[in-house]
Protein backbone atom coordinates (compact mmCIF):
# COMPACT_ATOMS: atom_id res chain seq x y z
CA UNK A 1 0.00 0.00 0.00
CA UNK A 2 3.07 2.20 0.79
CA UNK A 3 3.77 2.27 -2.70
CA UNK A 4 0.77 3.94 -3.75
CA UNK A 5 0.74 6.54 -1.98
CA UNK A 6 4.38 7.39 -1.26
CA UNK A 7 4.85 9.87 -4.04
CA UNK A 8 2.07 12.05 -2.14
CA UNK A 9 -1.28 13.55 -3.88
CA UNK A 10 -2.11 12.04 -7.34
CA UNK A 11 -3.08 14.58 -9.64
CA UNK A 12 -6.04 13.08 -11.47
CA UNK A 13 -8.51 11.79 -8.99
CA UNK A 14 -11.75 9.35 -9.26
CA UNK A 15 -14.58 11.83 -8.32
CA UNK A 16 -16.92 9.99 -5.85
CA UNK A 17 -17.13 13.38 -4.23
CA UNK A 18 -19.18 15.15 -7.73
CA UNK A 19 -22.41 14.56 -7.81
CA UNK A 20 -22.86 16.35 -11.10
CA UNK A 21 -24.86 14.93 -13.69
CA UNK A 22 -22.80 12.96 -15.46
CA UNK A 23 -21.67 14.23 -19.09
CA UNK A 24 -23.23 11.64 -21.11
CA UNK A 25 -26.94 12.56 -19.71
CA UNK A 26 -26.57 16.17 -20.18
CA UNK A 27 -28.76 17.35 -23.55
CA UNK A 28 -26.14 19.42 -25.22
CA UNK A 29 -27.51 19.80 -28.48
CA UNK A 30 -31.03 20.86 -27.18
CA UNK A 31 -29.22 23.04 -24.61
CA UNK A 32 -26.79 24.57 -27.44
CA UNK A 33 -30.25 25.43 -29.25
CA UNK A 34 -31.87 27.05 -26.46
CA UNK A 35 -28.88 29.25 -25.37
CA UNK A 36 -28.69 30.52 -29.26
CA UNK A 37 -32.45 30.95 -29.37
CA UNK A 38 -32.05 33.31 -26.14
CA UNK A 39 -29.03 35.25 -27.83
CA UNK A 40 -30.96 35.55 -30.72
CA UNK A 41 -34.30 36.84 -29.43
CA UNK A 42 -32.82 38.91 -26.58
CA UNK A 43 -28.74 39.74 -27.51
CA UNK A 44 -25.80 39.82 -25.41
CA UNK A 45 -27.49 41.97 -22.80
CA UNK A 46 -29.42 39.13 -21.10
CA UNK A 47 -25.99 37.41 -20.40
CA UNK A 48 -25.07 40.51 -18.63
CA UNK A 49 -28.38 40.51 -16.38
CA UNK A 50 -29.31 43.96 -17.41
CA UNK A 51 -33.04 45.04 -17.43
CA UNK A 52 -35.12 44.15 -20.47
CA UNK A 53 -38.34 44.64 -21.58
CA UNK A 54 -41.68 42.89 -21.11
CA UNK A 55 -40.52 39.83 -23.98
CA UNK A 56 -38.33 38.76 -20.73
CA UNK A 57 -41.05 39.17 -18.18
CA UNK A 58 -43.32 36.81 -20.58
CA UNK A 59 -40.66 34.37 -21.07
CA UNK A 60 -39.94 34.30 -16.64
CA UNK A 61 -43.75 34.47 -16.05
CA UNK A 62 -43.84 31.22 -18.47
CA UNK A 63 -40.80 29.47 -16.88
CA UNK A 64 -42.80 29.63 -13.37
CA UNK A 65 -46.06 28.65 -15.24
CA UNK A 66 -44.76 25.40 -16.64
CA UNK A 67 -42.81 24.65 -13.33
CA UNK A 68 -46.09 25.32 -11.44
CA UNK A 69 -47.94 23.18 -14.02
CA UNK A 70 -45.32 20.11 -13.64
CA UNK A 71 -45.70 20.51 -10.05
CA UNK A 72 -49.42 19.95 -9.89
CA UNK A 73 -49.00 16.81 -12.11
CA UNK A 74 -47.11 15.30 -9.59
CA UNK A 75 -49.45 15.78 -7.02
CA UNK A 76 -48.91 19.10 -5.89
CA UNK A 77 -51.90 20.35 -6.50
CA UNK A 78 -51.58 23.77 -4.46
CA UNK A 79 -48.88 24.71 -6.92
CA UNK A 80 -49.51 28.02 -9.09
CA UNK A 81 -47.76 30.03 -10.73
CA UNK A 82 -47.19 33.22 -8.73
CA UNK A 83 -46.31 30.93 -5.74
CA UNK A 84 -42.95 30.65 -7.62
CA UNK A 85 -40.06 32.56 -7.40
CA UNK A 86 -37.09 31.86 -9.06
CA UNK A 87 -33.86 31.46 -7.93
CA UNK A 88 -29.85 30.74 -8.92
CA UNK A 89 -29.76 27.49 -7.65
CA UNK A 90 -30.74 25.26 -4.77
CA UNK A 91 -28.03 27.33 -2.43
CA UNK A 92 -29.75 30.41 -3.22
CA UNK A 93 -33.22 29.09 -3.11
CA UNK A 94 -31.86 28.22 0.63
CA UNK A 95 -30.37 31.28 1.43
CA UNK A 96 -33.46 33.37 0.90
CA UNK A 97 -35.60 31.33 2.48
CA UNK A 98 -33.37 31.21 5.86
CA UNK A 99 -32.98 34.60 5.84
CA UNK A 100 -36.23 35.61 5.34
CA UNK A 101 -37.40 33.63 8.00
CA UNK A 102 -35.04 33.39 10.82
CA UNK A 103 -32.68 36.36 12.79
CA UNK A 104 -28.97 35.52 13.44
CA UNK A 105 -28.91 33.38 16.55
CA UNK A 106 -32.41 31.38 15.59
CA UNK A 107 -32.21 28.04 16.04
CA UNK A 108 -32.81 25.87 12.61
CA UNK A 109 -33.15 21.87 13.48
CA UNK A 110 -31.55 19.79 10.63
CA UNK A 111 -31.86 15.65 10.10
CA UNK A 112 -28.76 13.68 11.36
CA UNK A 113 -27.03 13.24 9.37
CA UNK A 114 -27.54 16.51 6.40
CA UNK A 115 -26.77 17.55 3.14
CA UNK A 116 -23.89 19.67 2.42
CA UNK A 117 -25.85 22.63 0.57
CA UNK A 118 -28.21 22.89 4.40
CA UNK A 119 -25.40 23.00 6.30
CA UNK A 120 -23.06 25.38 4.13
CA UNK A 121 -25.97 28.30 3.86
CA UNK A 122 -27.23 27.82 7.36
CA UNK A 123 -23.56 28.53 8.56
CA UNK A 124 -23.60 31.25 6.66
CA UNK A 125 -26.52 32.89 7.95
CA UNK A 126 -25.38 32.55 11.35
CA UNK A 127 -28.36 30.48 12.36
CA UNK A 128 -27.76 27.62 15.76
CA UNK A 129 -28.33 24.25 14.10
CA UNK A 130 -29.22 21.32 16.13
CA UNK A 131 -29.83 17.87 14.44
CA UNK A 132 -32.78 15.49 14.88
CA UNK A 133 -32.07 11.73 15.83
CA UNK A 134 -33.38 9.56 12.70
CA UNK A 135 -33.94 6.13 11.72
CA UNK A 136 -34.34 4.43 8.18
CA UNK A 137 -38.02 6.27 8.22
CA UNK A 138 -37.21 9.75 8.79
CA UNK A 139 -36.82 11.83 12.19
CA UNK A 140 -37.79 10.56 15.66
CA UNK A 141 -40.78 12.08 16.25
CA UNK A 142 -40.55 11.61 20.16
CA UNK A 143 -36.77 13.63 19.57
CA UNK A 144 -38.33 16.13 17.23
CA UNK A 145 -41.24 16.83 20.16
CA UNK A 146 -38.67 17.88 22.06
CA UNK A 147 -36.71 20.10 20.11
CA UNK A 148 -39.81 21.46 19.12
CA UNK A 149 -40.74 22.72 22.00
CA UNK A 150 -37.42 24.45 23.06
CA UNK A 151 -35.26 21.67 24.47
CA UNK A 152 -32.07 21.26 23.64
CA UNK A 153 -30.60 17.71 23.28
CA UNK A 154 -28.50 16.77 26.28
CA UNK A 155 -30.09 18.49 28.45
CA UNK A 156 -31.95 17.39 31.50
CA UNK A 157 -35.31 18.55 32.36
CA UNK A 158 -35.04 20.00 35.89
CA UNK A 159 -31.98 22.17 34.53
CA UNK A 160 -34.31 23.97 32.20
CA UNK A 161 -37.03 24.18 34.87
CA UNK A 162 -34.14 25.99 36.80
CA UNK A 163 -33.98 28.53 34.24
CA UNK A 164 -35.38 31.75 34.64
CA UNK A 165 -39.05 32.06 33.19
CA UNK A 166 -39.66 31.63 29.73
CA UNK A 167 -36.53 33.51 28.00
CA UNK A 168 -34.30 31.09 27.75
CA UNK A 169 -36.52 27.85 26.10
CA UNK A 170 -37.96 30.58 24.27
CA UNK A 171 -34.58 31.55 22.48
CA UNK A 172 -33.86 27.71 21.98
CA UNK A 173 -37.45 27.09 20.63
CA UNK A 174 -36.11 26.52 16.57
CA UNK A 175 -38.01 28.24 13.83
CA UNK A 176 -37.49 26.16 11.17
CA UNK A 177 -36.92 22.24 10.55
CA UNK A 178 -34.77 21.69 6.95
CA UNK A 179 -35.70 18.60 5.60
CA UNK A 180 -35.06 16.35 2.24
CA UNK A 181 -37.38 13.76 3.41
CA UNK A 182 -37.10 11.65 -0.51
CA UNK A 183 -33.44 10.39 -1.27
CA UNK A 184 -31.80 12.87 0.25
CA UNK A 185 -28.74 13.62 0.66
CA UNK A 186 -26.11 11.79 2.15
CA UNK A 187 -28.15 8.42 3.21
CA UNK A 188 -30.74 8.39 0.21
CA UNK A 189 -33.21 8.05 3.17
CA UNK A 190 -36.61 7.77 2.42
CA UNK A 191 -39.47 9.18 5.19
CA UNK A 192 -42.30 6.85 5.63
CA UNK A 193 -45.83 7.70 4.44
CA UNK A 194 -46.21 8.11 8.74
CA UNK A 195 -43.34 9.69 9.53
CA UNK A 196 -44.27 12.58 7.05
CA UNK A 197 -47.59 12.83 8.91
CA UNK A 198 -45.86 12.85 12.27
CA UNK A 199 -43.48 15.64 10.93
CA UNK A 200 -46.13 17.84 9.47
CA UNK A 201 -48.33 17.55 12.39
CA UNK A 202 -45.74 17.80 14.82
CA UNK A 203 -44.21 21.23 12.62
CA UNK A 204 -47.54 22.60 12.23
CA UNK A 205 -48.58 22.24 16.15
CA UNK A 206 -45.85 24.19 17.78
CA UNK A 207 -45.74 26.49 14.49
CA UNK A 208 -42.00 25.69 12.87
CA UNK A 209 -41.96 26.12 9.30
CA UNK A 210 -40.64 23.25 7.22
CA UNK A 211 -38.12 24.03 4.44
CA UNK A 212 -38.39 21.12 2.40
CA UNK A 213 -35.50 20.07 -0.35
CA UNK A 214 -36.81 17.96 -3.31
CA UNK A 215 -33.75 18.48 -5.25
CA UNK A 216 -33.14 14.34 -5.40
CA UNK A 217 -36.93 13.75 -5.45
CA UNK A 218 -37.26 12.63 -9.18
CA UNK A 219 -34.24 10.00 -8.67
CA UNK A 220 -36.60 7.08 -8.43
CA UNK A 221 -34.63 3.94 -9.14
CA UNK A 222 -37.51 1.59 -9.62
CA UNK A 223 -40.73 2.74 -11.37
CA UNK A 224 -42.43 0.28 -9.59
CA UNK A 225 -41.76 1.90 -6.39
CA UNK A 226 -44.53 4.13 -4.61
CA UNK A 227 -44.64 7.90 -5.55
CA UNK A 228 -44.69 9.39 -2.09
CA UNK A 229 -46.32 12.64 -1.23
CA UNK A 230 -43.71 15.34 -0.77
CA UNK A 231 -44.44 17.65 2.78
CA UNK A 232 -45.54 20.47 0.23
CA UNK A 233 -48.24 18.36 -0.78
CA UNK A 234 -49.27 16.95 2.24
CA UNK A 235 -49.49 20.20 3.67
CA UNK A 236 -51.91 21.77 0.95
CA UNK A 237 -53.76 24.99 1.62
CA UNK A 238 -53.12 24.93 5.27
CA UNK A 239 -49.28 25.86 4.10
CA UNK A 240 -46.25 25.92 6.61
CA UNK A 241 -44.13 24.12 4.13
CA UNK A 242 -41.46 26.20 2.01
CA UNK A 243 -40.30 24.01 -1.24
CA UNK A 244 -37.07 24.39 -3.00
CA UNK A 245 -36.04 22.48 -6.12
CA UNK A 246 -33.28 23.08 -8.40
CA UNK A 247 -32.29 21.72 -12.23
CA UNK A 248 -28.63 21.91 -12.00
CA UNK A 249 -28.42 18.29 -11.01
CA UNK A 250 -31.43 17.54 -13.21
CA UNK A 251 -30.42 18.62 -16.35
CA UNK A 252 -26.59 20.29 -16.87
CA UNK A 253 -24.26 22.03 -14.20
CA UNK A 254 -24.02 24.74 -16.21
CA UNK A 255 -27.96 26.06 -16.02
CA UNK A 256 -27.94 27.23 -12.29
CA UNK A 257 -31.64 27.74 -11.53
CA UNK A 258 -33.79 26.43 -9.06
CA UNK A 259 -37.18 27.74 -7.36
CA UNK A 260 -38.74 28.53 -4.23
CA UNK A 261 -42.83 27.26 -4.02
CA UNK A 262 -44.71 28.44 -1.28
CA UNK A 263 -48.13 30.84 0.20
CA UNK A 264 -48.66 33.88 -2.02
CA UNK A 265 -47.78 36.13 0.67
CA UNK A 266 -44.70 34.33 1.62
CA UNK A 267 -43.36 34.87 -2.48
CA UNK A 268 -44.38 38.12 -2.56
CA UNK A 269 -41.91 38.58 0.83
CA UNK A 270 -38.97 36.35 -0.86
CA UNK A 271 -39.14 38.51 -3.62
CA UNK A 272 -39.43 41.51 -2.37
CA UNK A 273 -37.07 41.44 0.16
CA UNK A 274 -34.33 39.76 -2.25
CA UNK A 275 -34.57 41.37 -5.85
CA UNK A 276 -36.99 44.46 -5.05
CA UNK A 277 -40.22 45.51 -6.48
CA UNK A 278 -40.44 47.72 -9.57
CA UNK A 279 -43.06 49.08 -11.85
CA UNK A 280 -41.40 48.53 -14.69
CA UNK A 281 -38.66 46.46 -16.22
CA UNK A 282 -36.17 48.56 -18.72
CA UNK A 283 -39.07 49.77 -21.04
CA UNK A 284 -41.56 52.37 -19.12
CA UNK A 285 -44.03 50.03 -18.96
CA UNK A 286 -46.04 49.34 -15.85
CA UNK A 287 -45.86 45.72 -15.76
CA UNK A 288 -47.49 44.73 -12.65
CA UNK A 289 -46.72 41.69 -10.80
CA UNK A 290 -44.89 39.59 -13.42
CA UNK A 291 -42.74 42.94 -13.67
CA UNK A 292 -42.13 42.88 -10.35
CA UNK A 293 -41.18 39.25 -10.11
CA UNK A 294 -38.92 39.86 -13.46
CA UNK A 295 -37.47 42.84 -11.79
CA UNK A 296 -36.09 39.71 -8.79
CA UNK A 297 -34.64 37.95 -11.63
CA UNK A 298 -33.40 40.17 -13.66
CA UNK A 299 -31.07 42.43 -11.08
CA UNK A 300 -28.75 39.44 -11.79
CA UNK A 301 -28.22 38.20 -8.10
CA UNK A 302 -25.59 35.51 -8.32
CA UNK A 303 -25.67 31.90 -7.14
CA UNK A 304 -23.62 32.51 -3.71
CA UNK A 305 -21.88 29.16 -5.50
CA UNK A 306 -21.52 29.56 -8.93
CA UNK A 307 -18.36 29.17 -10.37
CA UNK A 308 -16.45 32.02 -11.95
CA UNK A 309 -15.76 29.89 -15.16
CA UNK A 310 -18.89 29.34 -16.20
CA UNK A 311 -18.56 28.26 -19.71
CA UNK A 312 -20.70 30.79 -21.17
CA UNK A 313 -18.70 33.73 -19.21
CA UNK A 314 -17.85 34.96 -16.40
CA UNK A 315 -20.58 37.69 -16.43
CA UNK A 316 -23.20 34.62 -16.88
CA UNK A 317 -27.11 35.78 -15.20
CA UNK A 318 -29.36 34.00 -13.73
CA UNK A 319 -32.01 35.35 -15.56
CA UNK A 320 -29.38 33.85 -19.01
CA UNK A 321 -30.01 30.45 -17.51
CA UNK A 322 -33.83 31.21 -16.63
CA UNK A 323 -34.46 32.20 -20.29
CA UNK A 324 -32.71 29.39 -21.44
CA UNK A 325 -34.27 26.72 -19.13
CA UNK A 326 -37.75 27.89 -20.48
CA UNK A 327 -36.65 27.41 -24.09
CA UNK A 328 -34.99 24.26 -23.30
CA UNK A 329 -38.26 22.50 -21.46
CA UNK A 330 -40.75 23.42 -24.76
CA UNK A 331 -38.47 21.50 -26.50
CA UNK A 332 -37.49 18.27 -24.72
CA UNK A 333 -39.11 15.31 -22.44
CA UNK A 334 -38.59 16.70 -19.04
CA UNK A 335 -39.92 13.35 -17.95
CA UNK A 336 -38.11 10.96 -20.20
CA UNK A 337 -35.09 13.28 -19.41
CA UNK A 338 -35.76 12.41 -15.73
CA UNK A 339 -36.12 8.34 -16.09
CA UNK A 340 -33.02 8.15 -18.00
CA UNK A 341 -31.16 10.28 -15.05
CA UNK A 342 -32.72 7.99 -12.36
CA UNK A 343 -32.01 4.42 -14.58
CA UNK A 344 -28.54 5.36 -15.45
CA UNK A 345 -28.00 6.07 -11.99
CA UNK A 346 -29.44 3.31 -11.00
CA UNK A 347 -27.27 1.24 -12.58
CA UNK A 348 -24.52 2.69 -11.40
CA UNK A 349 -25.44 2.47 -7.87
CA UNK A 350 -25.65 -1.45 -8.25
CA UNK A 351 -22.14 -1.42 -10.24
CA UNK A 352 -20.61 0.26 -6.40
CA UNK A 353 -22.47 -1.96 -4.35
CA UNK A 354 -21.29 -4.56 -6.61
CA UNK A 355 -17.81 -3.76 -5.98
CA UNK A 356 -17.86 -3.40 -2.67
CA UNK A 357 -19.20 -6.83 -2.23
CA UNK A 358 -16.64 -7.97 -4.13
CA UNK A 359 -13.95 -6.56 -1.61
CA UNK A 360 -15.53 -8.34 1.05
CA UNK A 361 -14.44 -5.50 3.67
CA UNK A 362 -15.44 -6.89 7.30
CA UNK A 363 -17.77 -4.23 9.21
CA UNK A 364 -18.64 -2.17 6.40
CA UNK A 365 -22.13 -1.78 5.85
CA UNK A 366 -24.81 0.09 3.94
CA UNK A 367 -28.25 0.12 3.27
CA UNK A 368 -29.54 -0.44 -0.53
CA UNK A 369 -31.21 2.84 -1.21
CA UNK A 370 -34.18 3.60 -3.15
CA UNK A 371 -33.08 6.93 -5.64
CA UNK A 372 -30.45 9.54 -5.01
CA UNK A 373 -26.94 9.58 -5.73
CA UNK A 374 -24.88 8.22 -3.21
CA UNK A 375 -23.94 5.54 -0.99
CA UNK A 376 -24.00 6.21 2.40
CA UNK A 377 -21.36 4.05 4.56
CA UNK A 378 -20.77 2.57 8.03
CA UNK A 379 -16.85 1.55 8.27
CA UNK A 380 -15.97 -0.29 11.42
CA UNK A 381 -16.20 0.75 14.72
CA UNK A 382 -13.28 3.15 15.29
CA UNK A 383 -12.11 3.63 11.82
CA UNK A 384 -12.09 7.49 11.30
CA UNK A 385 -13.63 8.64 8.07
CA UNK A 386 -11.37 11.75 8.03
CA UNK A 387 -8.25 9.81 8.27
CA UNK A 388 -9.57 7.66 5.53
CA UNK A 389 -10.35 10.47 3.35
CA UNK A 390 -7.03 11.67 3.78
CA UNK A 391 -5.29 8.51 3.13
CA UNK A 392 -7.37 7.34 -0.03
CA UNK A 393 -6.57 11.48 -1.33
CA UNK A 394 -2.79 10.38 -1.42
CA UNK A 395 -3.66 7.22 -2.95
CA UNK A 396 -5.95 9.02 -5.99
CA UNK A 397 -9.53 9.22 -4.87
CA UNK A 398 -11.78 11.97 -3.22
CA UNK A 399 -14.38 10.70 -0.91
CA UNK A 400 -16.46 12.95 1.78
CA UNK A 401 -15.94 11.94 5.45
CA UNK A 402 -19.10 11.68 7.45
CA UNK A 403 -18.44 14.18 10.02
CA UNK A 404 -19.05 17.04 6.83
CA UNK A 405 -22.73 16.21 7.12
CA UNK A 406 -23.66 17.13 10.95
CA UNK A 407 -24.25 19.95 12.90
CA UNK A 408 -22.77 18.88 15.90
CA UNK A 409 -21.08 15.49 17.41
CA UNK A 410 -20.71 13.67 13.73
CA UNK A 411 -20.50 9.61 13.46
CA UNK A 412 -17.11 9.63 12.44
CA UNK A 413 -16.76 6.03 11.32
CA UNK A 414 -18.82 6.92 8.11
CA UNK A 415 -18.17 8.34 4.44
CA UNK A 416 -20.56 8.99 1.71
CA UNK A 417 -19.48 7.84 -2.07
CA UNK A 418 -21.16 9.35 -5.14
CA UNK A 419 -21.85 7.25 -7.86
CA UNK A 420 -22.67 9.91 -10.66
CA UNK A 421 -20.02 11.04 -12.39
CA UNK A 422 -17.97 8.01 -12.58
CA UNK A 423 -17.20 5.74 -15.43
CA UNK A 424 -17.41 1.88 -14.58
CA UNK A 425 -13.59 1.70 -15.06
CA UNK A 426 -13.02 4.27 -12.23
CA UNK A 427 -16.14 2.70 -9.78
CA UNK A 428 -13.98 -0.68 -9.59
CA UNK A 429 -10.88 1.21 -9.45
CA UNK A 430 -11.96 3.99 -6.62
CA UNK A 431 -13.69 0.97 -5.01
CA UNK A 432 -10.62 -1.07 -4.59
CA UNK A 433 -8.21 2.29 -3.52
CA UNK A 434 -11.34 2.28 -0.20
CA UNK A 435 -10.46 -1.58 -0.15
CA UNK A 436 -6.74 -1.01 0.47
CA UNK A 437 -6.87 1.56 2.35
CA UNK A 438 -9.56 0.11 4.73
CA UNK A 439 -7.14 -3.09 5.22
CA UNK A 440 -4.55 -0.94 5.82
CA UNK A 441 -5.58 0.41 8.92
CA UNK A 442 -7.23 -2.76 10.05
CA UNK A 443 -3.58 -4.59 9.32
CA UNK A 444 -2.23 -1.92 11.76
CA UNK A 445 -4.74 -2.57 14.03
CA UNK A 446 -4.09 -6.24 14.88
CA UNK A 447 -0.20 -5.26 14.75
CA UNK A 448 -0.98 -2.96 17.70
Amino acid sequence: MMDRFSMGEAEEMIPFTNDGITEELVPKEALRAAEASVNAKYGEGVLRGELLGEEVVESLVSLREMIAERMRRQGMTSAFRDGIVLTGGLEQSLDWVVRELTESGDTVLVERPTGLAGLSVLARCGVQVIGVECDEQGPLAEELEKLLVGVVQGEDESKRESESENESAAAKKPRLLYAAPTYGDPTGRVWSVDRRQEVLALCRAHGVVIVEDDTCGELKFHTDAADLSTLYELAGEAGGVMYVNSYEHMIAPSLRVGWIAGERSMMTRVRTNNGGEADDVGDGKDGGGDAANAQNELVGEEDVSRDESDEIGDARSDVFDQLVLAELLRNIDLDAHMRRVADVYRERMYAMQRQLRIQQLAGVKWTEPEGGRSLWLRLPDGLDGDALSRLTRMMGMDIAPGSLFYAEEPQRNTVRLYFTSCSMEEMEQGVAIIAEAIRGFMARWSDD
